[in-house]
């Protein structure tokens, strides 16, 4: 995660077309905001409820959803306030630590 981390620190020294409340400015209004996209893929989880699912998608931000018994994990760019790409490379790592973490 430092390495994620120090990337997106190098990507803010570049510099792109940002404002304060919508984020990056992209040619896509889609990608207002962090402009980020993530998803990774964890073996199945068979204690996986969908009350549980629910919960660790409000509290993360990302989108869980369940294919051939593999569990995929989504982030999509967000437009916050005070939300960066920082959070959401937090968000979707700590979603897929819990995720990785249950049998």
């Amino acid at each position: 995660m430092i390495k994620y981390t120090k990337l997106v620190k190098a990507l803010e020294k570049i510099g792109f077309a940002h404002d304060s409340y919508l984020g990056n400015l992209t040619v896509s209004p889609v990608n207002l905001g962090t402009s980020l996209k993530l998803s990774g893929r964890l073996d199945p989880i068979h204690s996986l409820t969908s009350e549980l699912t629910k919960q660790i998608e409000d509290q993360n931000r990302v989108k869980i959803t369940i294919d051939r018994g593999f569990v995929h994990l989504e982030s999509h760019p967000i437009l916050a306030p005070k939300y960066n790409e920082t959070s959401q490379f937090l968000d979707f790592f700590t979603a897929a630590s819990i995720l990785s973490q249950m049998e």
